[in-house]
């Protein structure tokens, strides 16, 4: 099932799974980048899943809807990773600052105002 073969990329394509490897954020997408940049070296499916810890099964899958989809094939497909915050990121800030510039060390239970 699993050829050992090696997965065949233009130089452009080379340079945007690189680029997309260096700016992503998301540790899924990275390591699905890193096992097509892997099979794009000719390392076998089974090497690959040991070296980024996953089924052999998945780096098939990856490499395949990425020959398929090019990047949008290894991109995460969660629009929702986690609950909502409650409060702003902006809201947060000036929580913060309130927080530290206004109130004494000792309002929150420490001992010395330092």
């Amino acid at each position: 099932m699993a050829k050992n073969y090696v997965l065949k990329l233009s130089n452009s394509q080379k340079k945007d799974l690189l680029v997309f490897m260096k700016n992503t954020k998301d540790k899924e997408e990275y390591r699905r980048a890193s096992a097509v940049k892997q099979k794009m070296e000719g390392i076998p499916y089974r090497t690959i899943a040991r070296n980024v810890g996953v089924n052999y099964r998945n780096v098939y899958d990856w490499i395949n809807n990425y020959r398929k989809y090019r990047l949008d094939g290894i991109r995460s497909k969660r629009v929702n990773a986690g609950r909502k915050p409650v409060i702003s990121t902006d809201k947060n800030k000036e929580m913060v600052k309130d927080i530290v510039l206004n109130k004494s060390p000792k309002t929150f239970g420490y001992q010395k105002n330092t």
